[in-house]
C-alpha cells in the first residue's frame, strides 16, 4: 500500500507546517495535533507517535550501532513487554534466533539483512502494538511485485483469485476472475500458504486467523521481474492450465483491492458518517474513535445522530466499525453511554513498576460507561472485520453485553488490545515502537489481547460465510453483503 502511505505520511507532515502546537496524549493507535490556527487538540489516528503514554520518554539507542541497539532493544522488552506470560513469549529463544543476524548485517555492512532481521524479530511477536517503521525502499524491493492476481481461501477449502489486475499478467494468458489456484512455484497451494511471509503486513497479526489471511494477502507479492509459476482452474471449466509469467510493478493495487473497507476516512475525514437505510434501520459508519479537523467534537457529533435516529423511529441501529484502528478509549466509553441505562465497567489499565518490577494497575486508569442522553433502546448489529483493533474491539466487546446485539463479520477482529505508546530510536534513522500496558477486565484479567493460543479479540456470532457466491459479490461485484446480513437480522431477529 505505498500509495496510500504515503499520502498518510505526507498530510501528516503538511498538517505540521501550519499547526500552532502539538500536543501529543496518547491513547492506544493514535496521537494528537491542533486544528490549524486554534487551540483545540485533536487525535490523528494511527499514525507514527513518538511521546510515549502516561509521560515516559523515548528509548534512544541510534548511537549504539545494530549490534548494541538491538541488544537494548530485546532487554527492555524482555523484562516490561506486557504480555509476556500471556502469550508465552520465550525471550531467550528469540534472542538466540535473531542476535546473529543483526551481528552477521553488521559485518557485513548489509542493511537490507539488518532491516529484514529486526521485521522478523518484531513480526515474531504475535502483537499488533508492536511495529518497524516502514522502509519502502526495502518493502517494494521484496514485494512490489504481483503476477496479477491476489487470492482467498473459500470455506470448502478451494483457493481463489478474488482479485485480477484487468491489465495484469495473469489476466493476459486466460485466467479469468474465481479461477481456483491448485499450486505455486511447483508447491500444493495450502503448502504455499503455510510457508508465506506475514512481516509485509501492516501489523503482526495477533491470532491464527490473522495470520492466515495475512498470507493469503501476500503469497503473491514478490519482487518486480520475478518469474511466478503456477496452475489454475477457471470456473466452470475441467481444463487445467500451468503458466509462467513475470511480476510486475503493480503500485501495491492487487494487495489494496484484498482490504475492502481499511483506511477509507483519512485522518482528515469525520469519524462518523450517519444516514437511514431505505429499509429502515439507522447506520452509523465509525471510522475512529478520535476527533478530526471538519469534527472537532466527536461525542457531540455521535448523540445528534442518534438523536436523530430515536426522533424518526428507526426499527434498529446498525454501527459499522470496519477498517476501525481504535483510537482514544474514552472517547469509546462516552459513544457506549448511548446504550447503556446504567453505568458499567470498561476497563482499567495496568503499565509497568520498576520498583516493583511488575504491572500495576493505575488508579486514574480506570474508565467507565457512564449513561448519556438520549438512550437508544432499540436492537444493535454491529459489523466487524479483521482491521477492528485495539479501542474499536473493547467497544464491540462493551456492546456485546446486552442481548439484542449482533456481531456480524467474515473474519473476527484483530486481537490487540494494550497501552501503546513505547518508541525506541534505533541506528540509520529506523524505530521501534511496542506497547506499554495492559488493558483489565473488571476482575483484573487481560481483555481481548489474544493468548499463546491465539485466542482474543471478538469473534462474529454470525458470519458471513465465505461461499464462491459470497466472494464474488463482495470483491467482483461490490455488494455490501455485511450490511444485507446486518439489515436482515434486524427486521427479522427470529432468523
Amino acid at each position: 500500500m505505498a500509495h496510500r502511505e504515503k499520502r498518510r505520511r505526507l498530510t501528516a507532515a503538511a498538517g505540521s507546517l501550519f499547526a500552532a502546537a502539538a500536543v501529543c496524549i496518547l491513547s492506544p493507535g493514535c496521537t494528537t495535533t491542533t486544528i490549524p490556527l486554534t487551540k483545540i487538540p485533536i487525535f490523528v489516528p494511527d499514525l507514527p507517535f513518538r511521546i510515549p503514554f502516561f509521560g515516559k520518554k523515548d528509548l534512544d539507542y541510534s548511537k549504539l550501532g545494530w549490534v548494541g541497539a538491538f541488544d537494548a532493544v530485546h532487554q527492555k522488552l524482555a523484562a516490561e513487554y506486557p504480555f509476556t506470560e500471556h502469550k508465552a513469549i520465550d525471550w531467550a529463544a528469540r534472542y538466540e534466533e535473531f542476535a546473529p543476524r543483526i551481528s552477521m548485517a553488521e559485518q557485513e555492512n548489509n542493511a537490507d539483512a539488518y532491516y529484514v532481521a529486526l521485521l522478523e524479530y518484531v513480526y515474531s511477536i504475535p502483537d499488533g502494538n508492536m511495529g518497524l517503521y516502514d522502509d519502502e525502499a526495502i518493502r517494494h524491493a521484496h514485494v512490489g511485485g504481483s503476477p496479477g492476481f491476489s487470492v482467498l481461501q473459500l470455506d470448502d477449502g478451494r483457493v481463489v483469485a478474488h482479485v485480477i489486475l484487468e491489465d495484469g499478467p495473469a489476466a493476459a494468458i486466460g485466467m479469468q476472475w474465481g479461477a481456483e489456484i491448485l499450486d505455486y512455484n511447483g508447491t500444493p497451494i495450502q503448502e504455499s500458504l503455510a510457508r508465506a511471509p506475514i512481516i509485509w503486513a501492516r501489523r503482526p497479526p495477533a491470532t491464527p486467523e490473522g495470520r492466515r489471511i495475512e498470507q493469503m494477502r501476500f503469497l503473491t507479492r514478490c519482487p518486480v521481474k520475478t518469474e511466478v509459476a503456477f496452475s489454475f482452474r477457471n470456473p466452470d471449466a475441467t481444463e487445467t492450465f500451468a503458466a509462467s509469467v513475470q511480476a510486475v510493478d503493480d503500485d501495491y493495487v492487487a494487495l489494496d483491492r484484498t482490504y475492502l473497507h481499511a483506511g477509507e476516512a483519512g485522518e482528515f475525514g469525520p469519524p462518523i458518517e450517519a444516514r437511514i437505510l431505505p429499509s429502515g434501520p439507522g447506520y452509523i459508519r465509525i471510522h475512529f474513535f478520535a476527533p478530526s479537523v471538519g469534527v472537532p467534537f466527536p461525542a457531540n457529533a455521535f448523540k445528534s445522530e442518534i438523536a436523530g435516529m430515536i426522533r424518526k423511529g428507526v426499527p434498529g441501529l446498525i454501527l459499522d466499525l470496519r477498517g476501525n484502528s481504535g483510537g482514544a478509549d474514552d472517547l469509546a466509553a462516552k459513544f457506549l453511554g448511548h446504550f447503556f441505562a446504567d453505568e458499567v465497567f470498561y476497563e482499567d489499565i495496568a503499565v509497568y513498576d520498576k520498583s516493583d518490577k511488575a504491572f500495576v494497575t493505575r488508579p486514574d486508569g480506570r474508565l467507565r460507561i457512564t449513561p448519556r442522553d438520549p438512550l437508544f433502546e432499540g436492537p444493535i448489529a454491529v459489523l466487524v472485520d479483521h482491521a477492528v483493533f485495539n479501542a474499536a474491539e473493547g467497544f464491540v466487546r462493551a456492546l456485546q453485553r446486552r442481548e439484542d446485539v449482533h456481531v456480524i463479520g467474515v473474519h473476527g477482529t484483530f486481537g490487540s488490545v494494550a497501552v501503546g505508546g513505547g518508541y525506541a530510536d534505533l541506528p540509520d534513522g529506523r524505530a521501534l515502537y511496542f506497547p506499554v500496558g495492559r488493558v483489565l477486565d473488571a476482575e483484573g484479567a487481560i481483555q481481548g489481547e489474544a493468548n499463546a493460543a491465539g485466542e482474543g479479540g471478538i469473534t462474529p456470532d454470525l458470519r458471513v460465510p465465505l461461499t464462491f457466491e459470497n466472494v464474488r459479490a463482495l470483491y467482483a461485484e461490490g455488494e455490501d453483503l455485511l450490511l444485507r446480513y446486518a439489515d436482515e437480522a434486524l427486521l427479522n431477529p427470529t432468523r
